[in-house]
């Protein structure tokens, strides 16, 4: 997803705190 690739380029670090949540909520 676009929003997510800009997400990844402009803003790092909150791009990396999602990606965080995400697995979080993928292991339970």
């Amino acid at each position: 997803r676009k929003v997510l690739a800009d997400l990844a380029v402009h803003e790092p670090e909150a791009f990396g705190a999602i990606v965080e949540k995400a697995q979080a909520a993928l292991n339970g």
